[in-house]
């Protein structure tokens, strides 16, 4: 058979990198890793049937093509404690060795099964410019979704921008790429799983059907495009607004961060986002963070905490809104997010009022909740009449306190629960 060498640690990145394809099958053709010979280069590549991918290892001696078991792989690459392992491929086995063990594994032979490394499609178009996808277009990619067109991310060719959405927010990222070849198509929808674990393309080269590029882990992926039209996604931006506020993203994204699973009230007023939300032990926070804001009027929404966490790509970030119930729109210079908000109650933000004169003097403030009245916190809400009532008598002793003897510490006069 044939011999050949290959550096254990080259190998294992490269299982790291092509894990990402859904591996575990009853068919050998989708739990199988195969070594292949493309000009002179030996590539490993995994499939699932639709999308392809393949990276470039280095190797010594004769250049084989076989395959065997993903796992079984993996299992013998942990244990072995040598720089190289020998390949010796058979017709039907390959054995894989080092000085001191030895593992003999299956090779796939499965009649009337087309190898994975049959990708014979002439991709005549091309994009020659390297893209970047950030996570807030990533993020949006629905997953699962009975219409198949939003499982992926468009390539609109003719708007040049990246877009994705799950229905209840929309990412538009705008590229400028420059498209050759003679293709007569204006979207490519890329499959959401050929896009796991990259944060940018390039050598992209596609037809109406088919696309292939190369990620920055410099990860090979040839992949079926998802058939259909993608939904007109430019009707569902909004083409006016009533205010405009212009918010740091740095800082904003630090408030996030501790609530990132959590559903955030928000007002606006006099230059000032007040961000309201329950923590995990059912205690109100109000974080309080500068911003530019260009109305008189107060402004009160609320938002999925995730999905605004998403759309801050950059240090400054616009929010542009009409109403509490209409859809909100976060702009950077290359990026456009749009945010369904959620649907709640317009006095549910009447807490942010409550504490904005004591947020004056701390950026943070925290109120516990009693826990007299036991409650599942999916089942809580800050415009609850109870919670806001006890909220209201402890700020009038807490600034009662605050005028009689005026101290940076505020003690409450409720233990904590």
């Amino acid at each position: 058979g044939k011999i050949m060498q290959i550096n254990v640690k080259h190998v294992i990145t490269a299982l790291k990198e092509l894990k990402t394809l859904p591996l575990k099958d009853k068919s050998q053709l989708l739990s199988h890793i195969f070594f292949k010979n493309i000009h002179n280069k030996l590539f490993l590549q995994v499939s699932d049937g639709r999308i392809f991918k393949s990276i470039e290892i280095a190797f010594k001696g004769k250049i084989l093509e076989c395959d065997c078991d993903y796992v079984e792989l993996s299992k013998f690459l942990n244990i072995v404690d040598e720089d190289y392992i020998t390949i010796v491929s058979n017709m039907a086995t390959i054995t894989l060795s080092t000085t001191e063990q030895r593992i003999e594994l299956e090779q796939f032979k499965e009649e009337g099964s087309e190898s994975p490394f049959l990708f014979n499609q002439m991709l005549s178009a091309k994009i020659d410019t390297e893209i970047t996808i950030s996570d807030s277009v990533f993020n949006a990619i629905d997953v699962n979704n009975p219409k198949f067109e939003l499982n992926g991310m468009l390539i609109d060719l003719g708007n040049k921008a990246l877009v994705s959405t799950d229905t209840r927010r929309l990412a538009v990222e705008y590229k400028d790429f420059t498209v050759t070849g003679n293709e007569n198509t204006q979207q490519l929808i890329i499959p959401k799983k050929a896009l796991i674990g990259c944060s940018s393309i390039k050598d992209i080269k596609f037809n109406k059907n088919f696309i292939s590029f190369i990620n920055n882990k410099g990860v090979s992926v040839r992949t079926e495009l998802i058939a259909g039209k993608y939904p007109e996604y430019q009707r569902i931006i909004p083409k006016e607004k009533k205010v405009s506020i212009e918010v740091n993203g740095l800082e904003l994204k630090k408030v996030l961060k501790k609530v990132k699973a959590k559903d955030l009230q928000i007002k606006h007023k006099n230059d000032f986002m007040y961000i309201a939300y329950y923590d995990s032990s059912k205690t109100v926070d109000i974080a309080k963070i500068a911003c530019q804001y260009s109305s008189s009027l107060e402004l009160k929404y609320a938002l999925s905490a995730i999905y605004l966490y998403d759309a801050i790509t950059e240090n400054e970030v616009v929010l542009k809104i009409n109403d509490y119930n209409l859809p909100i729109v976060l702009e950077s210079p290359h990026l456009k997010s749009i945010i369904m908000p959620i649907i709640v109650d317009k006095e549910c933000i009447d807490i942010g009022e409550i504490v904005s004169d004591l947020c004056m003097k701390k950026s943070t403030f925290k109120y516990n909740l009693s826990a007299s009245t036991p409650r599942k916190e999916s089942t809580v809400r800050i415009s609850d009449a109870k919670v806001i009532r006890e909220l209201t008598d402890e700020i009038k002793y807490l600034k009662q306190q605050l005028i009689s003897k005026p101290s940076n510490k505020l003690i409450s006069r409720k233990k904590v629960a």
